[in-house]
């Protein structure tokens, strides 16, 4: 708080400063602190999300056998959160997530959010997590950084468009002036 209450602003009005004030809403989007700040926040959500998972209030999903149990993925601003769809896990995340609101003010925005569930989950279970957690299932979770969100099996069809992307460029950059193909167009 020392960092959102130490700073104090002028308004430059007809080439003469004006009165200097403290601001009083803290911060605004865009401060170069509030990346920091964020990221300081969300590692009390992770605290709270690890430390229900080592307890066995929740649980968590294996991606393949033999893999470790993932609960929860950070990357910038978004949340990926891998829970057994259960009454219970639905009640502890709620919990959580009331927990974080309430310490932090930040609200999940679920019109941007959305739930997938594995093809042997029972549509049942589908509709009453959905309902339980006041969300929406998706059967196609589309990109994410440029890459699908649901692989499949096959990893070189999933990748193959990259592989596709590079060469494009390389190719591209080769007519304008490549060393990589020795010549120039």
């Amino acid at each position: 708080m020392g960092c959102l209450s130490s700073v104090s602003f002028y308004v430059v009005l007809n080439g003469k400063n004006g009165h200097f004030f403290k601001p009083s809403r803290g911060l605004r989007h865009g401060d170069a602190l509030s990346a920091y700040l964020f990221i300081l926040v969300n590692d009390a959500l992770s605290h709270l999300i690890s430390s229900e998972f080592a307890s066995g209030r929740l649980n968590g999903i294996r991606l393949c056998n033999g893999s470790p149990t993932l609960s929860h993925l950070f990357f910038a601003d978004d949340t990926l959160l891998f829970i057994k769809a259960s009454p219970e896990n639905c009640n502890r995340m709620t919990h959580i997530l009331e927990a974080y609101w309430a310490a932090s003010s930040q609200l999940v925005n679920f019109d941007k959010s959305n739930m997938f569930f594995s093809p042997n989950t029972p549509g049942f279970i589908k509709r009453s997590v959905c309902s339980m957690l006041n969300n929406k299932e998706a059967d196609n979770l589309g990109k994410y950084l440029g890459l699908r969100s649901v692989w499949g099996r096959s990893k070189k069809e999933a990748l193959g468009y990259i592989k596709d992307l590079i060469l494009k460029f390389i190719l591209t950059s080769g007519r304008r002036s490549s060393p990589l193909l020795g010549r120039k167009s």
